[in-house]
């Protein structure tokens, strides 16, 4: 049995994306972070005027480990 689980986003699940966000640092010789600030669903709204977002989360602690998302434009 897994010890995460799957399921779609919600609003009070705003302040773990943002900090998954802020940690997940892509490195080189220029180092990239990619945020939403101050709110990651309001920022999100610029990728399309429908979105879906998946968390991962370890069921243990609620901690999310992982997202994806989806967006729709017209």
């Amino acid at each position: 049995m897994s010890k995460f689980q799957y399921r779609l986003a919600e609003l009070t699940d705003d302040q773990q994306l943002r900090e998954r966000m802020a940690s997940d640092v892509m490195r080189g010789n220029m180092s990239l972070t990619f945020r939403r600030e101050p709110s990651y669903f309001t920022a999100n709204q610029v990728f399309g005027y429908d979105s879906d977002i998946m968390v991962c989360e370890e069921k243990a602690t609620k901690r999310i480990v992982g997202h994806g998302a989806r967006h729709k434009r017209l």
